[in-house]
């Protein structure tokens, strides 16, 4: 009799803490092409992608109305310098804190603690858009500005983002889930 109860007991115990464990994001690994991070003349970017070191350019373009505002763009080329991926994020404020990446581009979002976003691969020469990706909703995708040194015009920071290839694009030769980990970036400002 002891014994059933302490099996019935252990049996419970295990099924309480599988169902309260979080659950990590399933991503089938997709022997992604690294391509050229480029001159990185404006700034750069890093992050860990199917277990490889992805490097990009990055730079800032200014918001066309509002001076306080931003998007800030990374960027990957061919080894003849023509576009391959670029990752867009949109209506950054000109200051530190903790930002969540969203996809909403139905509305131009001027928020202190939300910025849309999105991932696109091109082919060609660099003006066909191959794959468009949108931010995963059930990932916590941030966006960590630390500092934003306005004397020597830097901006530097951290970001984890997670994107799903648009169902259009299913029959291409891409990765349906895109996961940058451990990201960070320093762009002039």
């Amino acid at each position: 009799m002891k014994f059933t109860i302490n099996s019935i007991l252990l049996l419970s115990v295990f099924i309480l803490v599988g169902c309260c464990k979080e659950k990590e994001p399933a991503i089938p690994y997709f022997d992604i092409v690294i391509y050229w991070e480029g001159l990185q003349e404006d700034g750069s970017a890093e992050a860990d992608i199917f277990d490889k070191n992805w490097k990009a350019s990055a730079y800032i373009f200014p918001h066309p109305s509002e001076p306080n505002y931003f998007s800030l763009i990374y960027e990957t080329y061919s080894p003849d310098g023509l576009l391959r991926e670029q990752i867009l994020m949109g209506s950054l404020s000109k200051k530190a804190g903790k930002y969540k990446v969203i996809s909403d581009f139905s509305t131009d979002i001027l928020d202190d603690d939300m910025v849309n976003g999105v991932y696109s691969s091109f082919i060609d020469d660099g003006d066909v858009l191959y794959g468009g990706y949108q931010i995963n909703k059930d990932n916590d995708n941030e966006l960590f500005v630390d500092n934003v040194d306005t004397i020597n015009h830097i901006m530097e920071g951290r970001f984890n983002l997670m994107f799903d290839l648009d169902e259009a694009d299913y029959d291409k030769d891409l990765a349906r889930k895109v996961l940058f980990e451990n990201g960070k970036f320093s762009v002039k400002i």
